[in-house]
């Protein structure tokens, strides 16, 4: 006979009454009525003595709601709690990839979130009109940029700048920046020539809830036409 117990062992089949090998179910009554046990039961062992065979099993309850919790929705979770678990779950990330910009050159970049291996998961929000990645979880965050700009008619005076910052709840007019890269001197002295170069920050950095990550360049309309050679991501750590 089974124990009240997760896990039980029990059964002893009389020769006859069940070939060796067949799963035995158990008769034991559940604790609570008002639920019903479900028994998963697994032949593990047997041998045959004196003319009995002797089936050592394992049984596991597996607990399953009545018909009046299913029908008020106790015990079994509606899609849009699932999906919220599994959002919770999923590790806070996202991965932007360059846009072409071809009449508008804005210093705060906007990026593409459908081309290539672009994405977001865990709560992180692309917000197209800023070009602005926002994070719903407070926590440690690895963020990084890379720009790649070519300049036409490169000069020994050509430079251009590279700045990571966020704006946060209660300092609207005020970017915090984050990381920032000034380059330099990086064309020939020659006579003036196609050039070119490229900036990539990366750092860990603490987000608060509800922080947009941005990306600014000095001459936006020097970056190249890469989706690639332009992208912009985070990932919580």
């Amino acid at each position: 006979m089974c124990s009240q117990r997760s896990l039980v062992s029990f059964a002893v089949v009389q020769h006859g009454a069940a070939p060796p090998g067949r799963i035995v179910e158990s008769d034991a009554v559940p604790h609570k009525p008002e639920r019903r046990q479900v028994w998963e039961v697994k032949v593990r062992h047997q041998h045959r003595r004196d003319n009995d065979y002797s089936v050592l099993c394992q049984a596991k309850t597996l607990q399953e709601p009545s018909r009046a919790e299913k029908l008020i929705g106790v015990g079994a979770e509606g899609a849009g709690k699932r999906e919220e678990r599994k959002e919770s779950e999923e590790k806070a990330a996202a991965h932007m990839l360059g846009r072409v910009e071809k009449v508008a050159f804005r210093n705060t970049l906007r990026w593409d979130p459908r081309v290539g291996h672009a994405f977001t998961a865990g709560g992180v929000a692309y917000q197209v009109e800023d070009g602005a990645l926002r994070v719903n979880r407070s926590g440690l965050y690895h963020v990084y940029s890379r720009v790649e700009l070519i300049f036409r008619r490169c000069s020994p005076t050509s430079s251009f700048v590279h700045t990571v910052f966020v704006m946060r709840t209660g300092h609207p007019l005020r970017p915090l920046t984050l990381m920032e890269a000034h380059r330099a001197g990086f064309c020939s002295r020659a006579a003036e020539q196609a050039w070119t170069a490229d900036s990539y920050l990366g750092s860990a950095v603490r987000l608060e809830e509800r922080d947009r990550v941005l990306v600014n360049v000095s001459h936006p309309q020097h970056l190249s036409h890469s989706h690639d050679g332009n992208f912009f991501g985070l990932y919580q750590i």
